[in-house]
């Protein structure tokens, strides 16, 4: 597999108190595939410690790993869409007469008309060269609502000065990619 760290670590302490403290920490890392690939993966690591009379004490640990989904890759199969290394419970949405799909990987939102066969990415918090390490924080959520609304963006960033709220960012998927042409379609 090869791993290697990209982009740095992300450390972010999510509780502390008098008895313990809990740290997350996140970073990214690429790998050699099953076909010589690179993939890339998010790691999410929890941890909470104790520190008594200056010795420190390991009460929990945690990891997690998710494959950052490439659509440019051959991710179509009969079965469906290959997602990779994910959680077992994708959120996803389906319109009505079946032809469309939206769903949420790696907080990344993406759309497959079956109509066109085409994948889309419709949203990402990252950029293009995965150099902003604003982009990456775990804070941000994607909700899908409905298919006719798509997509209400849950923005919960850092406190300040990030602070968005919700945002309604599209009505339609064909609507979207119409009005939308600089959108990186797959």
């Amino acid at each position: 597999l090869a791993p290697q760290v990209t982009g740095g670590e992300r450390w972010k302490i999510t509780e502390t108190n008098s008895s313990y403290t809990s740290v997350l920490l996140e970073y990214d890392v690429s790998c050699t595939g099953e076909e010589n690939e690179t993939d890339m993966y998010t790691v999410r690591e929890f941890f909470r410690v104790r520190k008594n009379n200056g010795q420190m004490y390991l009460l929990n640990y945690d990891r997690t790993m998710e494959q950052i989904f490439d659509g440019s890759k051959n991710v179509l199969s009969e079965k469906g869409i290959l997602l990779g290394i994910t959680d077992p419970d994708v959120p996803y949405v389906v319109s009505s007469d079946g032809k469309i799909v939206a769903f949420v990987q790696a907080d990344e939102l993406w759309n497959y008309d079956k109509e066109l066969d085409q994948l889309s990415l419709l949203f990402s918090f990252r950029d293009a060269e995965n150099a902003d390490v604003r982009n990456k924080v775990s804070d941000h959520k994607i909700q899908i609502q409905n298919m006719h609304s798509l997509c209400l963006l849950n923005l919960f960033s850092l406190p300040h000065p990030y602070q968005y709220g919700q945002s309604l960012v599209l009505s339609s998927c064909r609507r979207l990619l119409n009005l939308l042409p600089c959108l990186k379609k797959k």
